[in-house]
């Protein structure tokens, strides 16, 4: 069984390249463009990784990282955030 990699990316660039990325390195990925979809998503799939770009509009990266890392269901699954932003808006943010 594949483990899975949840993708949560706005760019539509992004997604295609993550989602081959981890396709060709044997992982079966799961693609969503929002911090809502991507909650969904990580409640009822339950991945074993979630990328997750940081600036995305709506419900963004950072909303959906303190929903995942406050469910007791969710709070362990490994995140990598993603962000094409500098180091000081990063934080600010």
């Amino acid at each position: 069984m594949k483990k899975t990699v949840l993708i949560v990316d706005d760019e539509m660039d992004m997604r295609i390249f993550l989602k081959t990325l981890f396709e060709t390195n044997g992982y079966m990925p799961l693609v969503t463009r929002n911090g809502k979809e991507g909650l969904a998503k990580a409640k009822a799939e339950h991945p074993d990784l979630i990328t997750l770009d940081v600036m995305m509009p709506g419900e963004g990266g950072v909303y959906l990282y303190k929903e995942l890392r406050t469910d007791p269901d969710m709070r362990n699954i490994p995140i990598i955030m993603l962000s094409g932003v500098k180091k000081d808006a990063f934080f600010h943010y």
